[in-house]
């Protein structure tokens, strides 16, 4: 892994978040302080960037290139959407990470430390946490709802080939 902060490619970075509609609440100032504790990493294929049981208080949007989310040894999804955040589950939680993520290709990720969230003192940092977890409840909810529908096709496939 390569890492870099931010800099130069800030304008690039800034960007591609806004053009989450989450982010587009978000002000200069909420950029400058999200993008202020990032770090751009790139990863060669094959290199992980999460490892299935490991803690930290890291979130990442995949910037450029292709992930695969890996659990128990098994493929489970491809991440090879720009924009893409992972590595959410463990910060919500605060348990160990679910699954390895490691990159197919040649990636790019915005590395956060979300450990911001947690300073109850500042309103700003309140504020900020809010608009983060609206951002993971979104996420999370076009997941959920995702798996459901296909967890109803897998269901009904399931009946089909019990009634053959």
């Amino acid at each position: 892994m390569q890492e870099a902060t931010v800099g130069q490619d800030k304008r690039k970075v800034v960007s591609l978040l806004e053009s989450l509609s989450i982010f587009r609440q978000f002000s200069e100032n909420d950029f400058n302080r999200l993008l202020d504790t990032a770090k751009l990493q790139s990863y060669k294929p094959k290199e992980i960037i999460i490892k299935e049981g490991d803690y930290n208080n890291l979130v990442f949007f995949l910037i450029n290139g292709s992930l695969v989310v890996i659990k128990d040894g098994n493929n489970l999804a491809l991440l090879d959407q720009d924009g893409e955040l992972f590595g959410e589950m463990g910060v919500l939680n605060n348990e160990p990470r679910s699954a390895t993520i490691q990159a197919e290709k040649s990636s790019l990720v915005l590395c956060i430390d979300a450990s911001i969230m947690k300073d109850k003192e500042s309103k700003d940092a309140i504020i900020f946490s809010h608009i983060l977890y609206r951002l993971f409840a979104e996420i999370l909810s076009t997941r959920l709802r995702v798996m459901i529908e296909e967890n109803s096709r897998l269901k009904k496939e399931n009946e089909l080939l019990k009634n053959r």
